[in-house]
C-alpha cells in the first residue's frame, strides 16, 4: 500500500519510508489498517511518502535515490549506528520485520546500512517505530 503526501514547499526534501507489515500481527484487515495509520502519521508529521509491503517483490517505489536499510544489529557488521549516521538529502529508508530483519539482503540497491542499539535486543521494535526514530534523528540533525 502506497501513501503519498504532498510536500508543502518545493524546497522540501524527497524522502520515502518503506516498511513491512508485521506478521502475524497484520493478518486481519483491521490490523493492517491500524498499522498503515502509523505510516500515514509519519507522512503527515515529516512530509514524507511511504509504502507498506508484505514481501520485497511488492515494492513499487523506484530505488533511484540513496537507499538506507535500518537493520537489526549484528556484531561485526558494516552498519553504522543511527546516532552517528549522516542522512543524505533525498533518500529512501527501508525498515525490516521479523522475516526480513536485514533489508540489505533483499534490496541490492541499499547504499547505507544503519542500526539502532536497544537495551533489550530480545524485544525488537516494529518497523514503524524504527522509522519514526530515524525520521526524528534526521529532522533534528538537519534543523
Amino acid at each position: 500500500m502506497k501513501i503519498e503526501f504532498k510536500r508543502t514547499k518545493s524546497s522540501q526534501q524527497n524522502v520515502t519510508i518503506i516498511g513491512f507489515y508485521p506478521m502475524p500481527e497484520s493478518e486481519a484487515e483491521l490490523d493492517r489498517i491500524r498499522y498503515e495509520s502509523h505510516y500515514r502519521t509519519l507522512c503527515s508529521a515529516y512530509g514524507l511518502s511511504a509504502e507498506v509491503i508484505f514481501e520485497p517483490e511488492d515494492i513499487e517505489t523506484a530505488l533511484t535515490r540513496p537507499v538506507i536499510a535500518i537493520e537489526e544489529y549484528v556484531e561485526g557488521s558494516d552498519s553504522i549506528e543511527l546516532i552517528d549516521f549522516v542522512h543524505p538529502k533525498n533518500a529512501i529508508y527501508i525498515s525490516g520485520c521479523t522475516r526480513y530483519g536485514h533489508p540489505s539482503e533483499h534490496f541490492p540497491e541499499v547504499t547505507h546500512k544503519v542500526h539502532l542499539i536497544t537495551r533489550h535486543s530480545q524485544y525488537p521494535l516494529y518497523g514503524d517505530q524504527v522509522l519514526a526514530m530515524a525520521m526524528y534523528d534526521r529532522f533534528n540533525k538537519q534543523a
